[in-house]
């Protein structure tokens, strides 16, 4: 009987993210061939290895097995892979790489940071810029690959966007605001000045529809786009609430008791995090290494 390495990463995909859609976008192809993946799986080696049911999917006694071996094996083969990465002189090289200013900053760190310990010769130069600027810098040649979030109505015909999570956005204000943790009506809310970057709202989905839906005129932001650590400052000393991404410094700061946030009823407002490529790209064994380690991460980071 012989089992391939790409059933055996489907099969720990699953059981890692509980669920199959989750899976799915982490390994960047269809639920359905993933379904249909692991039933040819199952059906194999003639036992049950998930069990569904209650929103839940779980490992049976099998997959157990199954997954403990996965774990093993990839291991082994991360370190073959390591040894000839090495012979092939792959532990050097130059990689230009494009991050978004609001998206995954503080993830992308410990990303980068660890990848720069495992391979110490590869050198990683960084460029911060909006989506738009990327795209141009990307097409000139100037960009290996970039994250950002991406525009709602479509990709450039020219590059390629691989998804990696959706961005949650959201109301912040100051621990002693009067909306502080609560669950309020939009109209509620937005009796407050509104501080938000105006070209945040125009890629967030779901934010033109909230206000429409609510018979509401979108307001004028008070302040335009600015760093996360002016908001906390700023909501810390005025009524002011802020249209935010929901970052990991954010979260930080609400969990810390330094923000607030105000949940609005019946909204949800994101935008698409993705990885972006020039399309027919040729990648360098370097730029290739470090785009695979961040299509495989980032996702990981942002699993709910």
């Amino acid at each position: 009987m012989n089992l391939d390495l790409k059933q055996l990463r489907y099969f720990s995909a699953v059981v890692e993210h509980n669920s199959f859609r989750k899976a799915a976008d982490s390994l960047f192809i269809s639920q359905p061939a993933l379904s249909l993946a692991i039933k040819e799986l199952e059906r194999r080696l003639g036992v049950a290895l998930l069990e569904r049911g209650a929103g839940k999917i779980i490992a049976t006694e099998y997959g157990k097995v199954l997954l403990k071996g996965s774990v093993e094996i990839k291991g082994c083969v991360q370190q073959t892979l390591d040894e000839l990465d090495h012979i092939r002189g792959i532990h050097s090289g130059q990689v230009n790489f494009g991050i978004s200013p609001v998206v995954a900053t503080s993830e992308l760190g410990t990303i980068l940071g660890k990848f720069v310990i495992k391979y110490p010769n590869i050198n990683i130069l960084t460029d911060h810029s909006l989506y738009h600027w990327s795209v141009q810098k990307l097409l000139q040649g100037e960009l290996d690959f970039f994250i950002s979030e991406v525009p709602p109505y479509g990709e450039d015909k020219n590059v390629i966007c691989h998804h990696l999570f959706d961005m949650h956005y959201g109301f912040i204000c100051g621990v002693e605001h009067s909306l502080a943790n609560k669950t309020v009506e939009l109209a509620e809310a937005m009796q407050y000045r509104l501080a938000y970057g105006k070209d945040w709202a125009a890629e967030v989905q779901g934010w033109a529809q909230s206000f429409a839906k609510n018979g509401l005129q979108q307001p004028e932001s008070y302040l335009n786009v600015s760093t996360s650590e002016f908001y906390v400052n700023l909501l810390a000393h005025s009524q002011v609430i802020a249209l935010t991404p929901l970052t990991r410094y954010i979260k930080e700061r609400i969990e810390n008791n330094e923000l607030a946030q105000i949940h609005i009823k019946h909204t949800i407002w994101h935008t698409t995090a993705a990885l972006v490529c020039r399309k027919n790209q040729r990648f360098s064994p370097a730029a290739e290494l470090l785009c695979e380690e961040v299509k495989q991460q980032v996702p990981q980071l942002f699993k709910v």
